[in-house]
């Protein structure tokens, strides 16, 4: 924390990447501009992963570049990637690969040579075990590490906390949760669920944090968890309850990160919002 030494340089803001370019009902990208003129981001949208899906690549750049202070120059703090799934890590794995359009359904905002226009200072994930999967994006850690010539890595484990410019991040979860059982089935499980403290806010945020998850968290951490805002898990769907879970957080503002049709039922027809059992 005593090292944590920045100059504030205009008004801090937190914003959130549209996920509706693409074919997929799910989606996850918050972004927070720091005062000093800086980004911290969670997650970056969806990737284009056939011919006819969308790509969220474009519409990340374009953010940034509207609140930067410099869009030739976008300096990236630290860039938090909960897990593997497409949804989650597509945009900067497909701003990695220059991978921009797919099908003309993308942002037409993304420039060439973005990877000299974004620069990122730190990566901080914690890889899972699992390889493949509909919805995977295989050796996504290393093409977005090389594209961007990232230095700091940081795998994140429960109980770390970084101080970046006027935000702070604890790490709650990662999938040092649930090593040891004897089934996992769902990436999901390995989500990194954080406590990101912003504004005089706290916002937990558990991507696709499961049930299980939620119960050791709820027992490890009680107290620890209370929260202004809460990031609905797995986008509202309804394998994610826990009413122990929810009455320690106790947040009054629920953010459920879903597209438009995603809230009309979505592609899949799954049965969306959660009751906590």
């Amino acid at each position: 924390e005593s090292e944590n030494i920045y100059t504030s340089t205009g008004e801090s803001v937190m914003t959130l990447v549209d996920v509706e370019p693409a074919d997929y009902d799910g989606g996850l990208c918050m972004i927070f501009k720091l005062s000093d003129g800086r980004f911290f981001i969670v997650d970056s949208g969806v990737s284009g992963r056939n011919s006819a899906s969308g790509t969220s690549a474009g519409w990340v750049y374009a953010t940034l570049a509207k609140h930067a202070d410099d869009p030739g120059n976008i300096e990236v703090a630290a860039w938090l990637l909960t897990h593997s799934h497409s949804d989650h890590i597509g945009g900067l794995y497909d701003l990695a690969k220059g991978s921009y359009n797919a099908d003309g359904k993308t942002h037409p905002l993304a420039p060439e040579k973005i990877t000299e226009k974004i620069k990122i200072e730190r990566i901080i994930y914690n890889e899972h075990s699992m390889e493949g999967g509909e919805y995977t994006c295989v050796g996504w850690v290393d093409t977005i590490i090389d594209a961007f010539d990232v230095k700091n890595v940081v795998k994140a484990h429960p109980g770390q906390e970084f101080f970046i410019a006027d935000l702070t991040l604890t790490i709650f979860g990662s999938q040092d949760l649930v090593i040891g059982q004897n089934k996992i089935d769902n990436i999901n499980e390995f989500s990194i669920v954080s406590m990101i403290e912003f504004n005089g806010k706290r916002i937990l945020s558990l991507a696709d944090a499961f049930p299980t998850i939620n119960k050791k968290l709820a027992k490890v951490y009680k107290n620890e968890l209370k929260a202004d805002v809460l990031q609905m898990p797995h986008h509202g769907l309804c394998d994610t309850g826990h009413r122990g879970f929810y009455g320690a957080v106790g947040a009054q503002t629920l953010f459920i990160p879903i597209s438009k049709a995603g809230h009309r039922g979505g592609t899949s027809g799954r049965k969306r919002f959660c009751r906590a059992t």
